[in-house]
């Protein structure tokens, strides 16, 4: 049987997941710079590993977090695409910003507006592509979208580490108009400005169509399922919720707490420069990230088509412990760099994390709250893991192991608690997810 015209893609469906890819690139750069600029904003600023590690997480994932949730709602009632450019252009700006920044406060007022910004476009991303794609691609298409931090990831690490290197070493000490900067600085002041220039591109994306609860299926449980309320939707599904919420937000708490903490790990483990932790980490994170988010979407795509309704949850419960094994044998075990990226390498290989998490909830969510729903999500998941991730290893490191040195040992730790939590949290998900899937498709 052919498929009908609604389960083909479009070309048009394409060419929005391929401006959304760029855009999450370029987000991703402005908010990760911070992980590789450790060192110099220390001296700098005489802040200590926790209060670093709030400016990486608290600071910008507590705004990201509580702004997702509004700027979600508004996509369900105003123009998605403005929505997004109006919040790369505040991003952008407030990347460049941090780079004006002379003490922790106003560092941390910058990072708050890249949270604010950055907050809206996953959510408003997941509804778009929620929208153009059918569900037997939705998968797909949201493991592309995520698999975009693949490429942010080595562009970051690739251009971040040279740039610090770069600034360090004195390359751009009087910039025009803004005079002579710290290092750490000129980085921001040069990343920021060009996240301006690009955000025009989201209006080339076709103009979307405004979807209402009275857009509704012709049988008697689909006009049901169309006409609930968000707050009533949240009782109905409450449990099958809050486990999904929760098992995705402390995998987001180990993977922060990794991806913030790693470029000081090999800093101070191994010597390296930034431009060789850059590099190392591009090669080995950024081929690891991009083919998982594509084949997690794949592999659970096909699982889904076949019945296998917790298909999401089933790949974590089977990917988690040696997830888990991976990382603790790179941060406690390997005793050299090339050993501890290959490592690494498969921890990211494993955790496609949001995608996942998303593709189910489209599934099971109404389709006028989507945006909602997804901008709940993402609030949880980043309160849960950007904010406490990076913060729960520099605790261990400053206040159990007592050892700027042992930051490995903290990473390894909160890996092995976090996901030993994440597979009880999937476990349990396994039956409410499947009756929340029946429940939608009835």
């Amino acid at each position: 049987m052919k498929p009908s015209h609604i389960e083909r893609v479009t070309g048009k469906a394409w060419l929005l997941l391929a401006i959304l890819v760029l855009m999450l690139v370029l987000s991703y750069l402005d908010r990760g710079l911070i992980a590789l600029l450790v060192k110099p904003m220390r001296a700098s600023l005489r802040v200590s590993d926790v209060q670093i590690s709030l400016l990486y997480g608290m600071a910008f994932g507590l705004f990201y977090a509580l702004f997702s949730f509004p700027l979600g709602w508004l996509a369900d009632r105003w123009s998605r695409r403005w929505v997004i450019y109006l919040c790369i252009t505040l991003w952008s700006l407030a990347t460049a910003a941090c780079g004006l920044a002379g003490t922790f406060w106003q560092l941390a007022a910058a990072r708050f507006m890249i949270g604010f910004g950055e907050g809206g476009l996953s959510p408003i991303g997941y509804r778009m592509l929620g929208d153009a794609f059918p569900k037997r691609r939705m998968g797909l298409a949201l493991g592309i979208f995520g698999a975009s931090a693949g490429l942010a990831s080595p562009i970051s690490l690739l251009l971040g580490g040279r740039l610090v290197d770069w600034a360090l070493h004195g390359g751009g000490a009087g910039l025009a108009v803004i005079g002579d900067v710290q290092p750490w600085q000129r980085v921001f002041l040069i990343i920021g400005p060009p996240g301006v220039l690009l955000a025009p591109l989201i209006f080339l994306a076709p103009a979307e169509r405004q979807t209402s609860p009275v857009e509704m299926a012709p049988d008697a449980a689909g006009d049901n399922f169309q006409r609930l309320g968000l707050l009533e939707f949240l009782r109905s599904r409450w449990l099958y919720l809050l486990l999904v919420f929760m098992g995705f937000g402390v995998v987001a708490l180990f993977c922060y707490g990794i991806g913030a903490w790693t470029p000081t790990y090999f800093q101070r483990r191994f010597g390296l420069t930034m431009t060789q932790i850059g590099a190392g980490l591009a090669l080995a994170n950024g081929a690891a990230v991009t083919i998982s988010f594509t084949a997690s979407g794949w592999l659970t795509d096909r699982w889904f088509s076949r019945g296998m309704k917790t298909a999401q949850f089933l790949y974590f419960l089977v990917c988690l412990p040696i997830v888990i094994l991976a990382g603790v044998l790179a941060f406690t075990v390997a005793d050299r760099p090339v050993i501890a990226f290959i490592l690494l390498a498969f921890v990211w290989l494993l955790v496609p994390t949001v995608t996942t998490a998303a593709a189910h909830l489209q599934h099971s969510t109404p389709t006028h709250l989507r945006g909602r729903v997804a901008a709940l999500f993402t609030m949880v998941f980043n309160i849960v893991g950007m904010t406490t991730g990076p913060l729960v290893v520099a605790l261990l490191t400053e206040h159990v192991f007592h050892d700027p040195a042992k930051v490995g040992l903290a990473i390894a730790t909160t890996l092995v608690l976090a996901g030993g939590l994440a597979l009880v949290l999937f476990g349990a998900c396994l039956k409410p997810a499947r009756d929340a899937i029946a429940m939608a498709q009835a």
